[in-house]
């Protein structure tokens, strides 16, 4: 969810209104900050809690970062804003009178604070760390120079510790003031009085920026577009204009968003995000688009899905959802028509969706906003070959079909499976599932790369990831389990999930087998699990009764089983 141009009484109105279960699990924000922006917590929890996620905003103390990153190191997310201009008085003290050695004390012992919030935080799932920023320092009196200096120091620092440091996240906080103009971002004067300076608007552009990045943490990041394409991407309607008559050439102003957009699906598709088409035309006129036009640009290569008719679209939407056996609430919907757009809000409420703006200029910059929904922190090589293998899964299915019995069908595939133990070599597509994976998940507990790395290198924990190919290609790593072993001589099953794209083939029977194999190599004696239920992964919720696992407790939330390992199947 997109907030923008709302009041800030508008803002705690619509989050009062929103009504979520109270009994589900919380995610924990916390805001570090040496400025005021009690604001943000009503702006953040809006969208958060609009997409189902029960946010709960908390405050450090003022200006008290280095103690409280160590006190509130348990946050689900950690926001740091640290004001330059607020940082410290020697700035301030020292800026008339450039001195270079100064300047180099001063960059030294800020640093020195970034690691110590840094070594606190080592174990919290996410941070966001907002860039230094020097734009309300602009003043005849100041030393630019001195100023800039410092913060591009800083920034830089904080740059590269982002390269070793996977839960850490960079806000460039300049180019959300830039792209909105000082005058709509900050406010000197409240700044002056109550040290507040960002205003309504400016904490609604962060929000849509940072959003992104703590939806990765609770499996809502979205994984599939889907694209109308008269006026979405190409100008004109295809059936009227014909293919000569229709635009997207960057060489002419009405031809130039629409070239800009291809490009950008394009690089989608390439870090595996779904591409589809929904499309009221003749199939027949579309393909000729794809196939011939000079400067369509999206091949069938990357388009994952296409339902190209005279059906509404909702039902379309709806069958691509089935065919790709993935959520509503995965689709992001693109369209220029206000009916089209409305029939999606009405009837698929999960669906985000997104109208082509009416000025045209605008619509590469709402595309840019788009990507932000498909946030990846890693592009593994199963997202580069992601369109390939849904299309070779229908082939599968249709294949399936020609069979009498699944037995006969699944011993045709020829199935290869490869399973690693603690192998580090995976971790970021492990780190991977565990964000994002929901069907076939029996806790839908997110563990980062990170932690996931600290799996690995503790000796009580195992971590497993598998790698299935058949007939038709190589599915890549596409199941996990983690596991504890505890002193008692039990094993907890921490996580179990597989990618819905290998499910009902027995592999994840296979899967457990190996796991269990190797708890006997250790002496492990009983095995300990749990499932935890969300909407999305009924299917599995009595599996482990199928394996000979027994319910040692039961209620509407969750299911708790403990068996001595010899007598699971």
């Amino acid at each position: 969810m997109e907030i923008t141009e709302k009041t800030y009484l508008e803002i705690i109105k619509m989050n009062k209104d929103i009504s979520l279960d109270t009994n589900k699990e919380k995610l924990t924000i916390t805001v570090l900050s040496n400025i005021t922006l009690n604001k943000i917590k009503d702006v953040l929890e809006l969208p958060l809690k609009s997409n189902g996620i029960n946010a709960k905003v908390n405050f450090g103390n003022y200006d008290n970062i280095i103690q409280d990153s160590l006190s509130y190191s348990n946050s689900d997310t950690i926001i740091i804003h640290q004001e330059l201009s607020n940082l410290s008085s020697k700035i301030i003290q020292n800026q008339i009178h450039f001195d270079e050695q100064t300047k180099i004390e001063l960059i030294n012992e800020y640093k020195t604070q970034i690691d110590l919030i840094l070594q606190n935080l080592n174990q919290t799932r996410l941070i966001i760390y907002n860039q230094y920023s020097t734009i309300n320092f602009f003043s005849e009196l100041i030393n630019n120079d001195f100023i800039n200096s410092i913060a591009f120091e800083l920034n830089e620092y904080l740059r590269k510790k982002s390269l070793s440091i996977s839960n850490l996240k960079i806000c460039n906080i300049d180019q959300i003031t830039s792209s909105l103009g000082v005058q709509k971002s900050l406010d000197f004067r409240s700044y002056s009085a109550f040290k507040d300076l960002y205003k309504t608007e400016w904490l609604q552009a962060y929000v849509n920026v940072i959003q992104h990045y703590i939806y990765s943490i609770t499996g809502k990041i979205k994984k599939a577009l889907i694209l109308d394409c008269d006026n979405t991407l190409w100008k004109g309607v295809l059936g009227e204009d014909g293919i000569d008559g229709i635009s997207m050439n960057s060489s002419t102003k009405e031809g130039e968003p629409f070239h800009y957009v291809q490009n950008a699906i394009i690089q989608l598709a390439k870090k595996g995000i779904l591409i589809c088409l929904c499309s009221k035309n003749n199939e027949a006129d579309v393909d000729e688009v794809i196939d011939k036009h000079q400067d369509f640009l999206i091949k069938n290569k990357y388009i994952t899905s296409k339902k190209v008719n005279w059906n509404d679209k909702a039902t379309n939407i709806k069958g691509i959802s089935s065919e790709l056996n993935i959520g509503l609430d995965s689709f992001i919907f693109l369209d220029d028509s206000d009916f089209e757009v409305n029939l999606i809000k009405e009837k698929l409420p999960a669906v985000t969706t997104f109208q082509v703006p009416k000025n045209l200029s605008e619509y590469p910059s709402l595309f840019n906003r788009i990507t932000n929904y498909f946030y990846r922190d890693n592009v593994t090589k199963e997202d580069i070959k992601k369109a390939e293998e849904y299309k070779k899964q229908a082939v599968r299915n249709q294949e399936k079909s020609t069979f009498n019995n699944i037995e006969d069908y699944i011993k045709s595939l020829q199935i290869k499976i490869h399973i690693f133990k603690n192998d580090l070599s995976h971790l970021p597509r492990m780190g991977q599932m565990a964000q994002k994976t929901n069907q076939f998940n029996f806790t839908t507990i997110r563990h980062t790369d990170n932690e996931i790395k600290n799996f690995i290198n503790d000796q009580n924990y195992n971590v497993y990831c598998i790698n299935v190919e058949d007939k038709f290609g190589d599915s890549g790593i596409t199941g996990l389990i983690i596991t504890k072993d505890h002193q008692d001589k039990s094993c907890q099953l921490i996580t179990f999930l597989m990618s819905c794209r290998i499910i009902g083939r027995n592999i994840e029977y296979a899967f457990l087998k190996h796991v269990f194999n190797d708890c006997h190599k250790r002496n492990i004696e009983s095995l300990k699990a749990k499932y935890i239920k969300t909407k999305k992964n009924s299917q599995i919720s009595n599996f482990l009764e199928t394996i000979n696992m027994n319910v040692v407790s039961e209620t509407d939330e969750q299911k708790v089983y403990s068996t001595l390992i010899d007598k699971i199947k």
